[in-house]
């Protein structure tokens, strides 16, 4: 299990892209991975699903909590999830 809070300030290119990644790799994981999102500190509800119409805003202060549970061994989400963060997989 993964668990950790993030700050995240969109307006840079950084937080912006790390957040990016942590979106996908919740999109690859079964349930809501998402919890407590407030963007400018108002509530935010923000869909894992990646699509254009469902894009992060281009400024503000996202925070947010993710709790990612691993899957069984061998499956493929998780395969791709330590491609993304493989300090996740490391034993």
């Amino acid at each position: 299990m993964f668990s950790d809070h993030y700050r995240l300030n969109l307006a840079n290119v950084k937080d912006r892209q790390l957040a990016e990644s942590l979106r996908v790799t919740a999109a690859l994981q079964p349930g809501e991975n998402w919890w407590n999102e407030t963007l400018n500190g108002y509530r935010f509800d923000l869909r894992e699903i990646v699509a254009d119409s469902n894009r992060l805003p281009n400024r503000g202060i996202l925070e947010f909590d993710i709790v990612m549970l691993a899957p069984q061994r061998g499956n493929l989400a998780m395969k791709q999830v330590c491609i993304i963060h493989p300090w996740w997989c490391d034993n």
